[in-house]
């Protein structure tokens, strides 16, 4: 009897806890979604982000699971797989976005802030601190904290919910714009690099990497 008592209680224990990863993670993404701030205010969207896609998840994994950060993806273990896949995702979505920005409207709806397309030093402030500090709270929750937890039960299948979550609560935060279209890819592809590599880190350097680049296409084209 006890030969089956086991993995029962261990199994129960799993489910218990994913039951509370999944109370804790849509808390934390309607809280992020429905706490008033002001949408004029960056200061006040970023420090929302932070607060209820990094702070949160991180009190919960540090207090409520007694777990490290590593093992929900704050990590470079896997180099290896991290650097061949991440170059790899990184090359073919720089492909097919230049396809893309030749063949369809999409360089033209694709709309930036007016102070990052005349002046270089706001367009590096722009880039590098809010565009960073926002995808890094995007992927610390999404293909950290939520990946990891998911995985475990549903395996490869966690790529696409984490990706189609993330695409259901940005378009609730947001609303759809044509910028958009390149989070809703990266959102599948460093999701699957975050499988992988069971690390978020390189999903989030290859991802701001994408960014930047896709960006400063974009002000070439308008200043060309």
């Amino acid at each position: 009897m006890a030969f089956f008592t086991i993995p029962l209680n261990k199994k129960c224990c799993e489910n218990r806890e994913l039951l509370i990863d999944l109370f804790l993670l849509f808390s934390c993404l309607i809280l992020s979604v429905i706490f008033p701030v002001d949408n004029g205010s960056l200061i006040q969207l970023i420090i929302r982000n932070i607060f209820f896609l990094v702070v949160l998840p991180t009190l919960y994994i540090k207090i409520v699971l007694k777990k490290n950060l590593s093992d929900f993806g704050l990590n470079i273990k896997d180099k290896k797989t991290g650097m061949l896949f991440g170059a790899i995702l990184f090359i073919s979505l720089i492909i097919f976005y230049y396809f893309l920005f030749s063949y369809t409207s999409l360089q033209k709806r694709y709309a930036l802030p007016s102070n990052t397309i005349g002046q270089f030093s706001f367009f590096v402030l722009y880039e590098l601190l809010l565009m960073n500090i926002l995808l890094f709270s995007q992927e610390f929750f999404y293909r950290g904290f939520m990946l990891s937890a998911l995985s475990k039960k549903f395996g490869h299948w966690s790529i696409l919910i984490q990706a189609a979550v993330f695409i259901l609560f940005s378009s609730l935060s947001n609303g759809f714009f044509w910028q958009f279209s390149a989070p809703i890819a990266l959102s599948v592809t460093n999701g699957f690099l975050a499988y992988k590599s069971k690390s978020f880190i390189f999903p989030y350097l290859s991802g701001l990497l994408f960014i930047i680049i896709v960006n400063s296409y974009i002000i070439y084209g308008i200043n060309r």
